[in-house]
């Protein structure tokens, strides 16, 4: 385990477009959906280079920036930043979402979380807390996409 380094992996028995669709919605039902409960959705108009995500975490404000956005007919990637405020004391968060076609049915998301608080310690408590966060997230993408066609 490399502290502040999070990756992985979960693939879903649906299409590619199915999946894109999902991600790229601009009424966010995928990203409210894998919010957690003490998170509020403030401002989403869906994923494009230079969108903004606004979030309340414990009644907080923080803003995210997409900084890279590509996609083709197989794949879709992007990647968040922190613009302002402040995650849990985290000064630095990069969030790659990578989904990709992994067969005629099938496509797998990966998601790739860097962050750092500038205090080993702290980022020790953050690496287990945003792990089990994101091992949920896994249950969530394959409950979500359930009933998606």
């Amino acid at each position: 385990m490399k502290l502040g380094i999070i990756k992985l992996k979960t693939t879903i028995n649906k299409p590619f477009s199915v999946v894109k669709k999902s991600f790229v919605d601009k009424n966010g039902k995928l990203l409210k959906f894998l919010l957690p409960p003490f998170c509020k959705l403030l401002h989403y108009k869906g994923i494009r280079r230079g969108a903004i995500v606004k979030v309340s975490l414990f009644n907080k404000p923080c803003k995210f920036k997409v900084v890279n956005y590509s996609t083709s007919n197989n794949n879709l990637y992007f990647n968040d930043i922190i613009k302002e405020g402040k995650l849990l004391g985290i000064s630095f968060w990069s969030h790659r979402h990578k989904i990709n076609t992994l067969s005629k049915g099938k496509t797998v998301i990966i998601d790739e979380v860097t962050f750092t608080s500038r205090n080993k310690y702290k980022d020790f408590v953050l690496h287990v807390l945003f792990l089990a966060s994101f091992f949920v997230r896994l249950i969530q993408y394959k409950i979500f996409f359930l009933d998606r066609r």
